[in-house]
């Protein structure tokens, strides 16, 4: 009989990944073109990205977060 427990993975094992996004993914969900996401990334007024090694991701959450943070009621508001 073998005396080692053995461990089942259960649903809090789990390791939850976030929903990696292709620039070009991204570019489609804002209807923006690539030159403005790029100039984003230099100028970090866009969504928030990751890299991986000289792969540009952006986690679908940070892309939806960065969204919900640029609503506006009004022209004026922003402005100082």
């Amino acid at each position: 009989m073998n005396d080692t427990a053995q461990h089942h993975p259960t649903d809090s094992d789990r390791v939850t990944f976030p929903r990696l996004m292709t620039p070009a993914e991204v570019q489609q969900l804002l209807g923006k073109s690539k030159a403005w996401l790029d100039r984003s990334r230099l100028e970090g007024n866009g969504p928030p990205y990751v890299k991986i090694g000289r792969t540009v991701r952006y986690r679908a959450d940070d892309v939806a977060a960065w969204l919900n943070g640029n609503v506006r009621t009004s022209t004026w508001e922003g402005r100082e």
